[in-house]
């Protein structure tokens, strides 16, 4: 994909510009759609979508912030539970 910035009134010469641009871009061998290889070379097992997603989860910090959450949610229940087996089996005074 190529971008151009150009203000509103320069489009037609963005437009007239553009096949000459195009015809300079060059890949290195092996590098084109034209050199795939079926059966040699490795193809995404997951779609778009699912990039996506792991993309943004990735870059949100996601199962870090997951891992956090359970650290922290796991003393909350624990707690109380040390609390009761004290209560119910802690030391009594005579």
């Amino acid at each position: 994909m190529v971008n151009f910035i150009a203000a509103a009134d320069q489009l037609p010469k963005v437009e007239a510009a553009a096949p000459a641009v195009l015809k300079m871009i060059t890949f290195t061998d092996g590098n084109r759609y034209a050199d795939y290889l079926p059966g040699t070379d490795t193809v995404a097992a997951v779609g778009i979508g699912g990039l996506i997603a792991g993309k943004v989860a990735a870059k949100a910090g996601l199962l870090v912030l997951l891992l956090a959450f359970l650290k922290k949610g796991a003393i909350l229940v624990l707690l109380p539970l040390i609390w009761l087996k004290n209560k119910l089996f802690g030391k009594k005074s005579v």
